[in-house]
């Protein structure tokens, strides 16, 4: 009676929808669910278990296969009361993702590990990445992203461009073969638009400052200053600190060389003076560049309006200082020798 029902049963269906159902024997055979289409068409296979399970392919080599010959393959799991999961193969790309306004999440080890949110955003190690990449660490240790090219190559070079729609805007490399000459390997911090600037900000106090400046069109270089006027610029009023400071002096990068005359007299025009540097109030002592200049123009340098003075360079003064003093000497020397001849004189 129970097998009469069942035949009955699988009698209605097939008569009622338009699909077969093929019960399995044995433990070996098919499970096959066939949808039918009257003549000529028959009927066109779309299900199979046989330990694997195909849909729309009768011999599946997976423990599940989906084949179907439209343009897009879709498997979705419906949660009516949340997200829907679904993977689409496409005719050049595999869409993965969850369905409708849901994040995306990967878990290993029973724990999340990375999540796209909905807006697109891509956490690693959080669950609410503040933007398009956001990844968060709970150690001790050092947190690292590696980029790593494992080409055994001199010219292998691995780092992180960073581009907008208009082009490639920088980039953050290390390289072993690439490095210009005579370095063999180095860590480049590029600004590839033409003539762009590379500033290197701090917050002081509550204030963002730029604390170093590169002139693209220049290649000058500024310290507290994002106008670098010379080819390395530190800001009026600021300060340098060092052991030694020692510019280049060989014979072998000079030519045309004189003795400075009149040492004593040039150093007797100049004007030492005090003053408060405008900028900072500090109150400091010097000289004045454009008096300065009036006697010894190759100690000055001038804005591009050959007016304004930017900077002197007190360097060589030690020279001017040195040929003075030995005038002075020779002047010294001489006020003896007559004090000494006329001390004589006396006596005689």
């Amino acid at each position: 009676m129970a097998k009469l029902k069942v035949i009955l049963y699988a009698f209605l269906l097939s008569v009622l929808f338009p699909f077969v159902l093929t019960f399995a024997q044995t433990d070996t055979d098919t499970i096959v669910i066939s949808t039918y289409y009257p003549s000529p068409y028959g009927s066109y296979n779309q299900l199979y278990i046989e330990n694997k399970l195909g849909i729309g392919i009768t011999t599946p080599t997976e423990k599940l296969e989906v084949v179907d010959t439209g343009a897009n393959t879709t498997i979705r799991v419906n949660r009516l009361d949340g997200s829907t999961p679904l993977m689409t193969a496409e005719a050049a790309a595999v869409t993965f993702g969850a369905f409708p306004n849901h994040p995306l999440k990967l878990i290993t080890n029973n724990t999340e590990r990375m999540r796209i949110t909905e807006a697109g955003n891509v956490g690693i190690g959080t669950q609410t990445p503040e933007n398009l990449l956001h990844v968060s660490a709970s150690t001790n240790s050092f947190t690292k992203i590696i980029a790593e090219n494992s080409l055994n190559s001199v010219s292998a070079k691995v780092g992180l461009l960073l581009k907008n729609s208009f082009g490639d805007h920088a980039e953050f490399s290390a390289t072993s073969g690439l490095a210009p000459s005579p370095f063999s390997s180095g860590l480049f911090i590029k600004n590839l638009e033409q003539n762009a600037n590379i500033f290197m900000n701090v917050n002081v106090g509550g204030t963002e400052t730029t604390a170093l400046a590169i002139q693209g069109n220049s290649a000058r270089v500024g310290i507290g200053t994002v106008s670098p006027t010379a080819t390395f610029s530190v800001v009026a009023g600021g300060t340098t600190l060092a052991t030694a400071w020692t510019p280049i002096s060989s014979i072998r990068w000079k030519t045309n060389i004189k003795p400075i005359d009149n040492a004593l007299e040039k150093i007797l025009a100049l004007n030492g003076v005090y003053f408060d540097w405008k900028d900072t109030k500090k109150h400091s002592m010097g000289l004045i560049a454009e008096e300065v200049g009036k006697i010894f123009p190759e100690l000055v340098e001038y804005e591009d309006n050959k007016t304004d003075a930017k900077s002197l360079d007190y360097d060589k003064l030690t020279a001017l200082l040195i040929e003075g003093i030995k005038e002075q000497q020779k002047e010294i020397e001489n006020l003896k020798n007559r004090i000494a001849f006329l001390e004589e004189k006396i006596k005689d």
